[in-house]
């Protein structure tokens, strides 16, 4: 009965957060962010970008001390399997 307590124990492995993976990751992101709102860099100014036929508008909500918060909505889907979609008012927010 020990024995299989220990092989458990063994094969169960606790996660652990890679924080400097994480920190890659969002630096990454924040570059490519940026990239997106080159054009823009005031509160309440749009930038719409089309990305394999489905459309995007990116407005800057916010500009606080080393953050921007971005709001990312989805105004066009991509025609699929002969139809078209109308805007479904897809948003989130993305603090950078």
């Amino acid at each position: 009965m020990i024995m299989i307590m220990i092989m458990i124990m063994i094969m169960i492995k606790l996660y652990t957060p890679d924080f400097p993976k994480m920190m890659r990751l969002c630096e990454t992101n924040f570059a490519q962010l940026c990239r997106l709102l080159t054009p823009i860099n005031q509160v309440g100014e749009t930038v719409a970008h089309q990305v394999y036929g489905a459309s995007y508008l990116l407005t800057i909500q916010e500009v606080p001390r080393y953050t921007t918060l971005v709001e990312i909505t989805q105004t066009a889907h991509v025609a699929s399997c002969g139809s078209v979609f109308q805007s479904a008012d897809l948003s989130f927010q993305s603090a950078l």
